[in-house]
Formats: C-alpha cells, sequence, structure tokens
C-alpha cells in the first residue's frame, strides 16, 4: 500500500503470478459498506497498472517532474524498459534528491519535519525551473 503522509491519496497494489496487475483507490473501498465487504472481490475494483501514472526509468529529471506535475497527487510509478513497475518516485524525492546533487545534505531531523510528500522540499520550485529552462533553450 501506498499511502501520503496527508492521508490524502492510499492506493493498494494487486499483483498476480508475481507480476504487479494493478491498483485500488482506498477512495473507492471506503464506498463499500462493511456489510456487502464478504460480497465484493478485489477484480472488481481493480484497475490496470497501465492506468497509473508512469515513466520509464531512464527519462531526465526534468521530464519526470513534468510528468509528476500532470498528476493530482505528485506520485508516479517508474517502471524499467519493459515496462516492468520498478518502484514509485514523489516530489520529495525528487526535491531531496536535487538538494542532495547541490551539495545539501539535510538532517534527518529536517527529513522528518518535512511531512509532505505532495511538495517539494524547503519550497523548491522545480517546475519553474525547468520552464526557464526550456525558454532559453537549455533542454
Amino acid at each position: 500500500m501506498i499511502k501520503d503522509e496527508n492521508n490524502l491519496d492510499s492506493y493498494f497494489f494487486i499483483t498476480k503470478n508475481g507480476r504487479w496487475d494493478g491498483f485500488i483507490s482506498v477512495d473507492v473501498l471506503k464506498n463499500i459498506p462493511i456489510k456487502k465487504w464478504d460480497l465484493k472481490i478485489v477484480s472488481e475494483f481493480n484497475k490496470s497498472i497501465n492506468n497509473f501514472p508512469s515513466i520509464f526509468e531512464n527519462a531526465p529529471l526534468w521530464q519526470i517532474i513534468e510528468k509528476i506535475e500532470k498528476t493530482n497527487e505528485g506520485l508516479i510509478l517508474i517502471t524499467n524498459p519493459y515496462g516492468i513497475p520498478m518502484g514509485f518516485l514523489d516530489r520529495k524525492n525528487i526535491g531531496l534528491f536535487v538538494l542532495k546533487k547541490l551539495g545539501f545534505n539535510i538532517s534527518n531531523e529536517i527529513l522528518n519535519k518535512i511531512k509532505s510528500k505532495s511538495n517539494y522540499p524547503l519550497g523548491i520550485e522545480l517546475p519553474k525551473i525547468i520552464k526557464l529552462m526550456k525558454s532559453k533553450g537549455d533542454i
């Protein structure tokens, strides 16, 4: 289950024969009355993994950021070149990666205070930086 720390969005990811098959939003499950839980099966609510926002692992960082910005949750599935899911990235992780590459080592204490995965840490504006770089022809 992937769940953001603000409890805004949650997903259960479904596997079939050891392969990622789909996902279910917790919001869908919340709408099922408890009395009907024994009558419902997962496949009734399973959405194809292909419907989850994703990008190949070898994509440039700026393209990954643009793709994340097109999602509501700020969460993206990273796949290998064969389309097999590798893991997830969110704004917080990308922001921390960029800060580390710039030489900023954030302490664990500060990391623990950065609760939101739906925002870039320390207010860095990566989408604006990408837009500026595109306008200058750098990317």
